[in-house]
């Protein structure tokens, strides 16, 4: 395990843990004040209609934190019945049936929803408490440079992309690659990394040079991380082993990098 603080443009402090099992955890440190003045923009009402009552959204800086919180909260909601499944046979059944997906119970048994509900659940305290860090810290940048319908599209597509990949992976692998050895079509994974590498991707692209501190010694430019993290995960995709979600989180990561620069390619685009 290492620990990474991130200092960025806006004057945040991001101090990040990793660990094997886990894509990583950050704890942010900020004044509220400077925070609010930073990333306060101008309030923009969604107006929908269903069965004829207008839905009125406010996408204001209080909703996106609330947001923000309700994402986490659901995280630690599908923790807790694994927490209970621990001793209860027949939830334990029902959440490996339903909140973890593979190739077998997508293609096969058509558990599609499985793309979601994969990527709120967690198994192990590490895991959550590290993965919600992360989506706390990273999330409360993005979320109001975005904005909220932008930060749930990016959290929900990197999230599914990310399902699917992890899905796909173990039927077309290379024959030749190592990681073939330890492919198979009933494998389960769950876990809400792939999402949360699309919002922290999205974070390295807006900053790439901001400074990450390995071990708050070695400084280390977000670009130069976001390169090596890629590269590590790539690797242990070609050579299989140590039940990590590489596809998945390599799918997230991509996702995010798309997010960004269609974003940016139509700000350019409208000031053209």
């Amino acid at each position: 395990m290492f620990s990474i603080s991130a200092a960025s443009r806006l004057n945040s402090r991001l101090i990040v843990q990793k660990s094997a099992s886990t894509f990583a955890s950050f704890s942010l440190k900020r004044q509220p004040s400077l925070v609010r003045a930073a990333f306060k923009q101008p309030t923009n009402i969604i107006t929908k209609r269903h069965y004829n009552s207008p839905i009125r959204f406010r996408d204001s800086y209080e909703n996106r934190n609330k947001i923000l919180y309700t994402l986490i909260g659901s995280n630690f909601v599908i923790y807790s019945l694994w927490f209970v499944s621990e001793s209860d046979a027949q939830l334990r059944m029902f959440m490996n049936k339903y909140f973890t997906i593979s190739n077998y119970s997508f293609f096969q048994q058509h558990l599609y929803f499985t793309t979601i509900t994969s990527f709120f659940s967690h198994k192990d305290i590490a895991h959550i408490l590290f993965n919600m860090l992360a989506l706390y810290t990273f999330g409360q940048t993005v979320i109001h440079m975005v904005g909220a319908p932008s930060f749930l599209a990016l959290y929900f597509g990197g999230g599914v992309v990310s399902s699917l990949c992890q899905t796909l992976w173990p039927a077309i692998v290379p024959s030749h690659w190592p990681a073939r050895r330890n492919s198979s079509i009933y494998s389960r994974s769950l876990g809400a990394s792939g999402a949360i590498n699309a919002i922290v991707t999205w974070y390295i692209f807006l900053a790439p040079r901001s400074s990450i501190y390995i071990w708050g010694v070695l400084p280390v430019p977000a670009a130069l991380f976001g390169v090596a993290y890629i590269g590590l995960d790539a690797y242990s995709l070609y050579f299989g082993g140590g039940g990590v979600g590489n596809a998945a989180h390599l799918g997230g990561a991509a996702f995010g990098a798309l997010m960004f620069l269609l974003r940016r390619g139509r700000s350019s685009f409208r000031r053209f």
